[in-house]
């Protein structure tokens, strides 16, 4: 079949509660190989719904062997450092970006490896290289790339996507929902809404109807969820 639907209750509605329980009959799990300890993502500002999707990339519920911990979150939560990079630049050969927190955080922090999503500045590259004060003092073999056209590679196995809306307030609540449940996040029109990635998966939507959903929830009954 092209689309699992999961009807669970009597009324043949699927409910938040329901997807949590199917995620836990058929756990998703995150495919460690593409992870390091002390890995630290950064992303530029400049495409928001990148900087959304990535959220359950790198911070999740789970319990994989030998994922990140931080200090004062729940044992069950893997999180690597997601870093933003202010960035107004109109080329990535220009100035108008600023790396000053994320430089200090690096040299803080020691990163064992950094993963750069998508393009950033040349200029903030020069940087991670550059020796302390300047830079991170971060060498070449530290440094990797992604697009996030790959963000999906992270998982090894998932059962569920969850499909939001084109807008920013709505896809920021369901993508700390994606995170819980630790499934990926698709935002309507981007880069990963591609029917490939649906194909077999229980599609919970949230803010859109789409024939791919096998159930559609509002940004209010998602935020309900989260007080109750």
């Amino acid at each position: 079949a092209d689309k699992v639907r999961c009807d669970l209750n009597v009324d043949g509605q699927v409910t938040l509660s329901d997807l949590e329980v199917l995620s836990a009959i058929l756990p998703s799990a995150k495919d460690m190989s593409l992870y390091k300890s002390k890995e630290v993502f950064i992303i530029s500002s400049r495409d928001w719904q990148s900087v959304v999707m990535l959220a359950p990339v790198t911070t999740w519920t789970g319990n994989e062997t030998g994922c990140t911990h931080v200090a004062n979150t729940p044992t069950n939560t893997c999180v690597y450092p997601t870093l933003i990079l202010h960035d107004e630049t109109a080329t990535s050969n220009t100035s108008g970006f600023d790396a000053d927190s994320i430089l200090y955080f690096l040299r803080q922090y020691q990163p064992t490896k950094v993963t750069l999503v998508g393009p950033t500045p040349q200029g903030f590259d020069n940087l991670l290289l550059a020796a302390a004060p300047t830079g991170a003092g971060l060498t070449a073999d530290k440094i990797s790339r992604i697009n996030t056209s790959q963000y999906l590679a992270y998982w090894a196995t998932y059962p569920v996507i969850v499909y939001v809306k084109n807008d920013y307030a709505t896809a920021l609540v369901a993508s700390t929902y994606a995170s819980l449940i630790d499934e990926p996040l698709i935002i309507q029109g981007s880069i990963l809404d591609n029917p490939v990635f649906f194909t077999g998966k229980v599609v919970a939507c949230v803010g859109i109807t789409d024939p791919r959903c096998s159930e559609n929830y509002t940004l209010k009954s998602l935020q309900q969820h989260y007080i109750k």
